[in-house]
């Protein structure tokens, strides 16, 4: 996957993956107090899209922070 891990490369906050919806709700995310999240559960795991929104935005937000992920 040529996009995976570049925002650890740009470390601007923003991802790689280029869609509508992902980095202006990261930023809204980056920029609030707290979040509530909530998602209907499937074989006692959360949605795929959700998965996908905590994936995204945890690897984003290790970038920003300059750690590196073993």
């Amino acid at each position: 996957m040529p996009g995976l891990y570049q925002c650890f490369k740009k470390k601007n906050s923003q991802c790689s993956q280029k869609d509508d919806f992902f980095n202006p709700c990261f930023e809204k995310m980056a920029a609030s107090d707290a979040i509530i999240l909530g998602s209907p559960t499937y074989f006692s795991d959360v949605s795929a899209e959700m998965k996908a929104l905590l994936d995204r935005s945890g690897l984003v937000a290790l970038a920003k922070r300059r750690i590196v992920p073993q």
